[in-house]
Formats: structure tokens, C-alpha cells, sequence
């Protein structure tokens, strides 16, 4: 279809041939209409897999594959939060060795599990009324 545009073109027309400035190019290129691909009404899994995979394949020839980034871990917030989610941990142990524990272990378990419940409480009432002061 560009070449049939091409051979009719009059000499004041810009066409893909004569055209000097990309922006021409691209106008030019931008008004001629595409054909429409005809489609396969219904992909197998096997097909969507090997067609995502070659996808896959051309890009990565084609621009390379990115750098896994090396860098520090990420921080799960200030001392009294990561102490609260350590605590949280905690706690979560806890109630799954009082679940397979015998009856006389259960006794000390639930102390433990109460200490620990009071200190999260209390570091997150410590929290709390931190962000209220910011």
C-alpha cells in the first residue's frame, strides 16, 4: 500500500519517498490505514504459553534483561514498631505450641502469652501517643 501511495504521489505531495523531515515521515505513515490481522477465534494454553514465551524472548534479545538491584533491606519502621512485630511473631508461636501442648504446659503458656500480650500493649499505647505529639 506505501509503494502504490508512492508511484502516485503529484511532486507537490509528501509522501515516504520525498519525505525529508521525520515529522513528514511520520505523518504520512500516520494516515495510511492498517489492515486488520485476523485473529485465531480461540488460543489453546499451549499456544498462549508458547506465544507469551516467545514475547518473552524477543524482548529480552532486544533489550537485555534488568539488573536485580542490590541494596540495603528494607526497614519495617522505628525500634518500637519492629518490636511490636517481633512480639507479634512471638505470640503467634505461642498459640500454636499451647494448641499441641499437654494440660499441665498449658498453664505456663498462657502466662507467657499474657506477658507478651501486655507488652504489645503497651508499646503500642507508647505508639500511638508518639504519632499523636507529630
Amino acid at each position: 500500500m506505501l509503494q502504490t501511495k508512492c508511484n502516485r504521489a503529484e511532486e507537490g505531495e509528501v509522501t515516504i519517498d520525498n519525505a525529508e523531515r521525520t515529522e513528514d515521515r511520520a505523518a504520512v505513515e500516520s494516515t495510511e490505514r492498517r489492515k486488520k490481522v485476523m485473529w485465531p477465534a480461540k488460543r489453546s494454553e499451549r499456544q498462549s504459553r508458547e506465544q507469551a514465551e516467545l514475547i518473552y524472548t524477543f524482548g529480552k534479545e532486544l533489550f537485555g534483561t534488568a539488573q536485580e538491584k542490590v541494596g540495603q533491606p528494607k526497614v519495617g519502621g522505628n525500634r518500637r514498631q519492629q518490636k511490636i512485630s517481633n512480639l507479634r511473631g512471638e505470640l503467634r508461636r505461642l498459640k500454636s505450641r499451647f494448641r499441641q501442648a499437654e494440660e499441665e504446659e498449658k498453664q505456663g503458656l498462657a502466662e507467657l502469652r499474657d506477658g507478651v500480650r501486655k507488652e504489645i500493649q503497651c508499646l503500642r499505647r507508647a505508639e500511638k501517643l508518639r504519632r499523636k505529639r507529630h
